[in-house]
């Protein structure tokens, strides 16, 4: 019995131990897809391996490991699709590297509210591609709102939407009382196991 009392205190721990380790890889992947040498990525791998606060933060559980490895991996989706962009745009590939940024997105503001930060580095990084585009007389105006809408729907649709999951998921199996109870609004808190509200008779 002690033995499966402690499975959730170890999955609770794994999760931040191996978002840290996968840091390590999308690290070097991203330097790779900014056109940096191997070894360059290699090195830059290396010093995220043995940073002593990412290797702190991978052993407690909290919410910087995977705030940390979403913004790696948003980086890293963002960096494709830009390399895809200057290509080819509107291929599959481009398609999925958009679509996969937003969800990142969304996992990113779904950590913290830190992660508002990494849509802000986002959204002017999509601002400039706009302003490019706008100034391009090759691109015709009905391409153009293609773009828009495009990175519209990916990039600010599709994070508000996982974001709201999230909620739906969260909310949806807090069923049990806590500490935190008292932030709730009183009609959530009768909604809680053990909190709801007592038949009465009638003028009491």
């Amino acid at each position: 019995r002690r033995v499966y009392d402690n499975v959730p205190y170890v999955a609770m721990r794994m999760v931040p131990a191996l978002l840290g380790i996968a840091t390590v890889p999308i690290s070097y992947l991203t330097l790779r897809a900014l056109d940096c040498r191997a070894t360059t990525a290699l090195l830059a791998s290396l010093f995220i391996t043995f940073e002593n606060g990412l290797v702190t933060q991978s052993r407690h559980i909290l919410l910087d490991s995977p705030l940390v490895f979403f913004t790696a991996l948003t980086i890293f989706l963002w960096t494709c699709f830009c390399n895809e962009d200057k290509h080819e745009p509107f291929t599959e590939t481009w398609w999925a590297w958009l679509i996969l940024s937003g969800f990142s997105l969304g996992a990113v503001v779904s950590c913290k509210w830190v992660g508002l930060f990494t849509i802000a580095t986002v959204g002017v990084s999509t601002l400039m591609q706009l302003w490019s585009l706008l100034g391009d007389l090759r691109v015709t105006p009905k391409l153009f709102m293609r773009h828009f809408t495009a990175r519209a729907i990916c990039l600010i649709l599709i994070p508000i939407l996982f974001y709201m999951f999230m909620f739906w998921i969260h909310f949806l199996i807090l069923v049990n009382p806590g500490d935190g109870d008292g932030f709730m609004s009183s009609e959530f808190q009768h909604t809680l196991n053990g909190r709801g509200m007592q038949d009465t008779f009638a003028g009491t």
